[in-house]
């Protein structure tokens, strides 16, 4: 047998490189984006005194709390393991499959040469068999459920915005977890440092809705860490998603995209609300509604319950409605 964690292992050990080079090429680009939309900073030198938030991020193995338990699950042997084994390599096998099948017309070309036209015919009957292999394959991979365990958890498990310590609640640091990173990613079948780059976005985005400063130099004093778990995870992706967009638009960053895409897709499907919701608030709600609620609700003008964010946001948006209806699909 083997335990889930090592599934995880196997599928992202690889990885580290390119969570690194994310954190290194992406961060100033994602906070410049992130400022601009929220209006918060995390150094101001107006005023009397300047004032300056360090948010450290840090890229280490190992699993996330939320993961460790479930890391400790076993595989059963045989049968499932075999197919949780395959699972691993699903983008690998789709990719098989596409390329015999692009092979073809050079056979069908070879075909016409008569002194080729013998060995077209056998390597048309290898592509045939390459094409079943490969059908084969994905049929049991598809009947692995790593991923659909990885993307319904309804925590942050690739990447974490927490404490920097238990004695000072106001401050945070980010921790990216390189390996799941990897593993999510080739699960996804999507470019791994880009999904660091969506990870980073979205932790980013609760540091500055936490501890930006805005105007008038103040942060998010009190409330943060015990407020409703659909505001946080709703804030973070309603940002990153207008990050990513932006990093795609005005940038050219098409690979970025498409990993928030299809990781946020899998989750809606799989039934992890949390990272969803904001799909219902893109289309309708402007930057300016967002921070206008947003700073509400850092001065404890609105309740910290979900149905009165939400409210909020319907009131805020008749107000500051949204310009023109995006298009992210």
């Amino acid at each position: 047998m083997a335990k889930i964690k090592e599934l995880i292992a196997k599928a992202g050990g690889a990885a580290e490189d390119a969570v690194a080079s994310a954190k290194t090429h992406y961060v100033d680009q994602v906070r410049a984006i992130l400022r601009d939309l929220t209006r918060l900073k995390f150094t101001d030198r107006q005023g009397v005194e300047s004032q300056h938030t360090s948010v450290p991020i840090r890229v280490i193995s190992g699993l996330p709390q939320p993961l460790e338990k479930i890391g400790e699950e076993y595989v059963p042997s045989g049968e499932m393991l075999g197919i949780e084994t395959i699972g691993l390599w699903a983008h690998d096998i789709k990719s098989l499959r596409s390329v015999s099948e692009r092979l073809k017309p050079l056979v069908v070309a070879l075909a016409q040469t008569d002194a080729w036209r013998q060995r077209a015919e056998q390597y048309s009957t290898k592509l045939n068999q390459v094409v079943g292999l490969a059908d084969e394959l994905a049929s049991y991979a598809a009947q692995a459920g790593l991923l659909k365990r990885l993307t319904e958890i309804n925590e942050d498990i690739l990447g974490v915005y927490m404490p920097t310590a238990r004695l000072i609640p106001d401050r945070g640091q980010i921790e990216i977890y390189w390996v799941v990173i990897g593993a999510v990613a080739r699960l996804l079948g999507v470019d791994t440092e880009a999904l660091a780059v969506v990870v980073i976005t979205h932790e980013l985005a609760h540091a500055y809705t936490h501890v930006g400063l805005d105007s008038n130099s103040n942060r998010w004093e009190e409330g943060f860490w015990g407020c409703d778990g659909g505001i946080l995870e709703g804030l973070a992706q309603f940002y990153t998603h207008m990050t990513v967009l932006a990093l795609k638009d005005e940038r050219g960053y098409e690979r970025v995209w498409t990993a928030y895409d299809q990781l946020t897709r899998l989750q809606g499907v799989n039934g992890a609300d949390l990272y969803v919701n904001h799909l219902n608030w893109v289309d309708t709600i402007s930057p300016e509604t967002m921070r206008q609620v947003l700073l509400d609700l850092r001065r404890g003008h609105i309740e910290r319950d979900f149905d009165a964010f939400c409210a909020a946001m319907k009131h805020f948006a008749d107000r500051y409605p949204l310009k023109r209806k995006r298009a992210h699909s």
